[in-house]
């Protein structure tokens, strides 16, 4: 299932996509688990738990809001909240993980002509080479 910000304009409403974005910074964690989006949000009030169910064909009569917020309890509509969780994972996705601390690169060895070639040089450092 591919998460896009059009399916979640789609499911909320472009208002209420606006609205998601300036909550975007505030998200604590979010997964995708099967069809369900999971997730907190850190709010002035406090840690909010939200959840979205997506439904895996992305039909709109598929999604759920399963946010614990006061708008999806009492009108069942889709909130800022899940909407902030679907650009947080999209926004995760687009972003490479943090590379690993790396092994350090070997030492470059010259190839073995060019070895030959010093040594002999070396050897020779007073002869003058034609």
């Amino acid at each position: 299932m591919e998460l896009t910000r059009d399916y979640l304009a789609r499911i909320g409403g472009w208002a209420t996509l606006k609205e998601a974005e300036s909550l975007r910074g505030r998200v604590l964690s979010v997964a995708l688990e099967g069809d369900v989006l999971n997730g907190k949000i850190q709010l002035p009030t406090g840690p909010l738990n939200s959840r979205l169910k997506l439904g895996l064909s992305q039909k709109l009569s598929e999604v759920e809001n399963l946010c614990s917020c006061r708008q999806a309890r009492e009108k069942g509509t889709i909130c800022a909240h899940v909407l902030a969780l679907g650009l947080a994972l999209i926004e995760r996705a687009k972003t490479p993980p943090p590379a690993a601390a790396k092994a350090p690169a070997p030492p470059v060895t010259p190839p073995p002509s060019t070895l030959i070639g010093r040594s002999e040089a070396a050897d020779n450092a007073g002869e003058v080479l034609n």
